[in-house]
């Protein structure tokens, strides 16, 4: 027992000693030229980077060194730089010359990554391979738990060379700069406040890495996942409300997207180019604008990438279902709700130009496939209903749209526009408020910048109208051709369809159109062609255009002395309805109406000439011409034999048609009267007037002048 105690004592003495002589000559050893030029050597060989400090200094208990201000990389431009250093160091392993850290604090760093035209720049480099003699482990003692991989010997002509190990590292009050300087604009994008942790849990295992802090633009970055000391990690970033600004330059210059992304980033592979990428990702305020679409409100994103920095492939996922998306100056709009999805692939072609492939578009109840390309936009839709699509095609609001299309190998070339493909119309039906449907069949063939109709019919209340249409300048200024030819159609059905009003006119109506104009806001405004209109027997429902003469005639003492009104109403009646026989007529269409010089309505015993013009829009009536009275309706209204009536066919001047369409307004003015009433007069007592006429200038005198008075006074001869 005594020498057990001697023992003791004596190893005691022996271990003061050695910690006294520990303490006296390693801070001379590490403040030795010698040390540092180890020291930096395994630096060195740890980083691949040049490696500097200001001040250096050593506590033994614990074993730890402490350095300030150090810098990794170029002294003018260092890729990281640490106000300070504190390094808890394992004993029993120095001894062997083996600098094994338990654990690596560093405060108030700033880590620069670089992006330049070499690729990514990290501040531990890419080894070359080392020689075999080089790459012999040291190993620390197996109590040490050493995590991080070991480094090979730095060659130091003061003596062996110092290994290099460490087992955790914690960041406190730092910054990362991810500063790309191949993008256009450069981006420079700053984490600030970060906090982090590294640990393993053997030498050659990858470390756990922990790392959280907040961006400078707003939003704050979390990243779990582990990293070797090459550099190859399979790290998840979670980011939430991080501003996408600063990302701009990113997105190309046809795409735009602003807003706040929250959600999951996976990278896995090499630090510097990543090999695999996966997002999971929610821009919750989105604002997008990619060429003339555009997207509002919260649009998720999902991807898996290889290859993600140099040459992304992979495939995508986007769902903007809660968003509200519009194009084309707003004539396709979808309201937040209504379905809207797209997944594909990213893909590069043969001259390396980013695009997509194989994508499913999905907006309401149309599932499409769609390829994009640099040069154009390829699309493909199987047959789906239209029913609620005005929700989604604004102009379709008005007609409710039923029935199917299909898209049929469609594609949209940009600069300069082309299209190519056809829509196809099974039973397209519209319904218009108030007005019967009208059902499509036929397609639409893209041929370049214009749209053409192949095949296109319309029914309307089962009446069958014949249509070409053709739209051009879809690149600027789009204006249509249109042409509509039906044949015998009823008139009543296909008016109400087109109007909406159901009692402008009855009979069977054969109808030829041909008008061309600009394809917008002002179409109808700017329509320009030809209708020529004929309608077999039919009516105009409460028109009677020989009524409204005889009531504007008897408005006038000259023409009122000669027709008395209640007796012509009796002897008029055969001819006082509103059927009449036949119509024609030829207008011209411009500047919002249809004018014409000869629209002739044919009743019986008498027929309506008329010059002038209708509105297009409200069927507004300027209008004027003449009745053309037959013999026989100037009998009823002179109450006398044919003979004693004058004979021949006499004419009522119509000074104006006003009014609409469906409410004609038929005006005689004095002078239209007047002249009636002359040669009303004078048809009445012309047997009398020739017989004085040849008495006093001979015989047939009297005739050739009443003939030619006749004339004067509005006789007009017969066809």
């Amino acid at each position: 027992m005594r020498v057990l105690g001697r023992v003791v004592l004596a190893l005691g003495a022996v271990l003061l000693l050695a910690l006294g002589a520990a303490a006296w000559l390693l801070p001379r050893w590490i403040e030795s030229d010698g040390f540092r030029d180890v020291l930096v050597a395994a630096a060195r060989g740890a980083t691949g980077r040049d490696v500097a400090w200001d001040d250096l200094s050593l506590a033994l208990l614990p074993p730890r060194l402490v350095a300030t201000q150090l810098r990794v990389g170029d002294a003018a431009a260092p890729l990281v730089l640490s106000e300070r250093v504190d390094m808890r160091i394992a004993a029993a392993p120095l001894l062997a010359r083996v600098l094994l850290v338990d654990s690596l604090a560093l405060e108030g760093v700033t880590w620069r990554i670089v992006r330049g035209g070499d690729g990514v720049e990290l501040p531990i480099a890419k080894h070359d391979t080392p020689s075999a003699a080089a790459s012999a482990a040291v190993a620390p003692p197996a109590s040490t738990g050493s995590t991080a991989q070991r480094e090979p010997a730095a060659p130091s002509a003061s003596g062996p060379a110092l290994r290099f190990a460490v087992r955790s590292v914690a960041l406190h009050r730092s910054r990362i700069v991810w500063d790309d300087r191949v993008a256009t604009p450069p981006v420079s994008i700053e984490v600030r406040e970060v906090e982090g942790r590294a640990e393993g849990t053997s030498a050659d295992a990858p470390a756990d890495v922990s790392l959280a802090g907040t961006l400078a633009s707003g939003g704050t970055l979390r990243v779990g996942g582990t990293a070797t000391r090459d550099g190859t990690i399979d790290l998840e970033a979670t980011l939430d409300g991080v501003d996408l600004a600063p990302f701009a330059a990113y997105f190309g210059r046809n795409f735009a997207l602003t807003g706040r992304v929250g959600g999951t980033l996976r990278a896995r592979g090499p630090a510097a180019a990543p090999e695999a990428l996966e997002a999971d990702l929610e821009v919750a305020d989105a604002s997008l604008r990619a060429g003339d679409v555009a997207a509002q409100g919260p649009v998720a994103i999902k991807a898996r990438l290889h290859r993600a920095v140099a040459v992304p492939e992979g495939d995508f996922e986007v769902d903007a279902t809660r968003a509200q998306l519009s194009a084309y100056g707003g004539a396709f709009k979808k309201p937040p709700g209504a379905p809207a999805t797209a997944s594909g692939k990213l893909v590069r072609d043969a001259n390396g130009r980013l695009g997509v492939d194989a994508v499913r578009l999905s907006i309401k109840n149309m599932n499409g496939q769609m390829r994009v390309t640099p040069d154009g936009v390829h699309f493909d839709a199987a047959p789906f209903d239209l029913t609620g699509w005005g929700e989604v095609i604004p102009a379709l609001v008005s007609v409710a749209p039923e029935g199917t299309i299909a898209i049929e190998g469609v594609r949209v070339s940009t600069g300069p526009l082309a299209l190519t493909g056809r829509v196809r119309l099974d039973g397209v039906r519209l319904r218009p408020a108030g007005r019967a449907p009208i059902a499509l069949r036929g397609a639409l063939i893209g041929q370049g910048a214009s749209l053409a109709s192949e095949g296109l019919f319309a029914t309307v209340s089962g009446q069958r109208i014949a249509l070409a249409l053709r739209v051009d300048g879809l690149d600027d200024a789009p204006r249509h051709h249109s042409q509509l030819d039906t044949k015998s159609a009823d008139a009543r059905a296909l008016l109400e369809a087109l109007t909406g009003k159901p009692d402008l006119l009855e009979g069977p109506a054969t109808i030829a159109a041909d008008l061309a104009g600009p394809f917008d806001a002002t179409a109808l405004a700017g329509v320009a062609g030809g209708i020529d209109l004929a309608v077999g027997a039919g009516r105009i429902p409460g028109v009677s255009p020989l009524r409204a003469a005889v009531d504007g005639l008897a408005g006038h003492s000259e023409s009122a002395r000669l027709i008395d009104r209640k007796r012509a109403e009796v002897s008029l009646a055969p001819y006082l309805g509103d059927h009449f026989e036949s119509i024609t007529g030829h207008f011209a269409v411009g500047g919002g109406r249809a004018r014409t010089d000869a629209l002739v309505l044919r009743y019986p015993g008498y027929q309506l000439e008329l010059r002038g013009s209708v509105g297009l829009a409200d069927q507004s009536l300027d209008l004027a011409g003449r009745i053309a009275l037959e013999e026989k309706v100037l009998t009823a209204l002179a109450e006398r034999p044919p003979e004693e009536a004058g004979g021949g066919t006499r004419v009522i001047e119509v000074a104006r048609v006003r009014g609409t369409a469906e409410q004609p307004k038929l005006e005689i003015d004095r002078a239209g009267a007047l002249a009636f009433a002359a040669t009303f007069a004078l048809a009445q007592r012309r047997e009398k007037l020739e017989r004085k006429l040849d008495k006093q200038l001979g015989d047939g005198s009297g005739g050739a002048i009443l003939d030619a008075l006749d004339q004067l006074l509005g006789k007009k001869a017969k066809r």
